[in-house]
């Protein structure tokens, strides 16, 4: 398998230095740009480990708090941060790299965002 990070920046639609997050959020708020930006902070040690056990379900409850379908969150766009660059990708497109990643079908997903709703 290939490095989830690897992965995700060949499929991010932006990467950009961190540092340049905020500018990049103002500049498409300024066009208009709708939906809205879910971030996420990454350790350096075992990224992806940090990912399951706390940056996804609390993505997924806070998809339901906003009332966003957690397994299909239209119009939502994550800022996945790791080490000093950011990777900008739409939510959905951010589930299919997790799902195959993580080796699961839609229906695997589904139990999984059910258990981290019920935490």
């Amino acid at each position: 398998m290939q490095d989830p990070i690897r992965m995700l920046e060949s499929r991010a639609t932006r990467v950009l230095p961190g540092i340049e997050y905020n500018r990049y959020r103002l500049q498409l708020e300024a066009e208009g740009e709708k939906g809205f930006f879910y971030e996420i902070a990454l350790p350096p040690d075992d990224p992806w480990r940090h990912l399951n056990e706390q940056a996804m379900p609390a993505f997924a409850r806070f998809m339901r708090v906003k009332k966003v379908d957690p397994e299909d969150p239209q119009g939502v766009t994550l800022a996945v941060f790791f080490r000093d660059r950011c990777f900008v990708i739409p939510a959905p497109k951010f589930l299919e790299l997790y799902r195959e990643v993580e080796g699961l079908n839609p229906s695997a997903l589904a139990i999984r965002v059910v258990r981290w709703l019920a935490d």
